[in-house]
């Protein structure tokens, strides 16, 4: 099953910065997207400790720049 998710960058920092700080996203695991202020980030849910993106998302430096929100979360915001 494939897991995704919205990563909203928090105004002022960049794609650019995010990338930076967090690396690739592992081939065959993870995948990235970026658009506009949001990136789209998918993966494996059996495979997720093994992602590069699931440990450093959660790093201090960098979670106080992001919010991240699963797909069905966001749909469900934009039906209100």
């Amino acid at each position: 099953m494939i897991y995704d998710n919205l990563i909203f960058m928090i105004p002022p920092v960049t794609f650019k910065e995010v990338f930076e700080e967090i690396g690739e996203a592992k081939e065959g695991l993870e995948k990235i997207q970026n658009y506009k202020d949001v990136i789209f980030w998918s993966f494996s849910r059996k495979d997720y400790q093994k992602t590069n993106w699931w440990p450093q998302t959660a790093n201090t430096n960098v979670s106080k720049k992001l919010t991240i929100r699963t797909a069905n979360t966001v749909r469900k915001i934009v039906r209100m």
